[in-house]
């Protein structure tokens, strides 16, 4: 996920985290009338701050944590290539396997954090499967 997304996400769901907690302290200020304007805001602001601190800090967590593994019962045996070509910009490219025939991959299916490319040449190891075009290359290992 782009940074961006990350933090425009992040925002949103503290900001959502913080409306309840603010209307508590504001329900809770109507109970004490004695408190002052100025007490009431300030214990505002710093309920709305630690709302957005907290939510925050969950959704940076569950960013990044790491995908669970796909099961699914019996694993296709690895298979190892080269990279013939790969288009970081379209997110796709072709492997040529070791008994000479090529194999799609999408950047999709590479192992890895972060920006997820292959260099022209680069030795791979990859399981094939099926996919709606033909065989295609997944779970990608660079060697």
């Amino acid at each position: 996920m782009s940074e961006n997304k990350l933090f425009i996400r992040s925002l949103l769901i503290s900001i959502l985290l913080s409306l309840p907690a603010s209307y508590v302290a504001f329900s809770v200020y109507a109970s004490y009338e004695q408190l002052s304007p100025l007490v009431f805001y300030g214990v505002n602001v710093l309920v709305l701050f630690l709302g957005i601190y907290v939510g925050s800090l969950i959704v940076l967590t569950m960013a990044n944590r790491p995908a669970a593994p796909e099961t699914k019962g019996e694993t296709a045996p690895r298979e190892t290539g080269t990279v013939k070509w790969f288009n970081s910009v379209k997110g796709f490219g072709f492997i040529t396997r070791d008994n000479g025939e090529e194999i799609f991959v999408h950047f999709r299916s590479i192992r890895g954090k972060g920006r997820k490319a292959l260099n022209d040449g680069q030795r791979v190891e990859f399981s094939v499967v099926q996919g709606e075009k033909g065989p295609q290359a997944e779970d990608v290992t660079v060697i």
